[in-house]
């Protein structure tokens, strides 16, 4: 599923990119936010996460651009980076033989991912404030399985939740949200517990804003040079038409 959103994802993005150049538009600019993100105690589902007591810390990077936008109301392509992702009490282990795990202890594991699907909406309440609704699909590799031995170091994560974001200046952002975050195999271990984390976030971030320069030419508004003659001279341009009249002097 989470390979079909990806997919899905980038062929929009790409359809996107098609319709800004044809039309002419300016490239949207980026704002970017690195954040740091805690959440404690896994919450325990039926139907999610099943796995209790690991906490979450993560280090990640927001990215955002407007495609949209209509009064207070703007649609953002919201990618997520994370460099970085530690989880709590996660089991060591080491294989006794192909049919058998030793527990041997506990410990934080690491991880870092991308979730190249994702998409924000956001409402200006006043200039400088704005509140937002955010989602995001993606991967995350960790240093070895989780939540137990017997499921995966490879995992797919979805998330979403919401927030405010505050604006000083004319580049930096102050981002503060929540965000329910979910990571699984996708059954594709011999187990998939799944682990849950409702995560609390706060970043400092910026805009760039993109050059004049970066806006892409309407080919259809272009004019091809048309060589125009007068007398025995002949020119591209408008400035050469005074060639005919030294003709004539002649």
């Amino acid at each position: 599923m989470v390979r079909r959103l990806g997919s899905g994802g980038l062929v929009m993005l790409v359809g996107l990119a098609a319709q800004i150049r044809a039309q002419g538009t300016p490239l949207p600019g980026w704002e970017w936010t690195p954040y740091l993100g805690i959440a404690q105690h896994s919450p325990v589902g039926t139907h999610w996460g099943v796995t209790p007591d690991r906490s979450h810390l993560v280090l990640g990077i927001h990215a955002a651009a407007t495609v949209a936008r209509l009064q207070r109301l703007e649609l953002a392509y919201a990618p997520e980076f994370v460099p970085l992702l530690r989880i709590s009490n996660n089991p060591d282990y080491r294989l006794v033989r192909p049919d058998l795990i030793e527990i041997t202890g506990r410990s934080p594991v690491y991880g870092a991912g991308f979730s190249p699907v994702g998409v924000e909406a956001r409402l200006r309440v006043t200039r400088a404030l704005t509140v937002f609704g955010a989602g995001a699909a993606g991967w995350l590799w960790f240093t070895r399985a989780v939540p137990e031995p017997e499921a995966r170091a490879f995992n797919y994560t979805f998330e979403f939740g919401g927030g405010a974001r505050v604006q000083l200046g004319d580049a930096l952002r102050v981002r503060v949200g929540y965000k329910f975050h979910h990571l699984s195999n996708l059954y594709t271990g011999v187990v998939n517990p799944g682990v849950d984390g409702n995560i609390f976030y706060t970043g400092l971030g910026w805009y760039r804003q993109p050059h004049p320069s970066r806006v892409l030419p309407n080919k259809s508004l272009q004019q091809t040079p048309q060589t125009l003659k007068v007398g025995r001279c002949s020119s591209a341009t408008a400035t050469s038409i005074r060639c005919g009249a030294v003709e004539a002097e002649r």
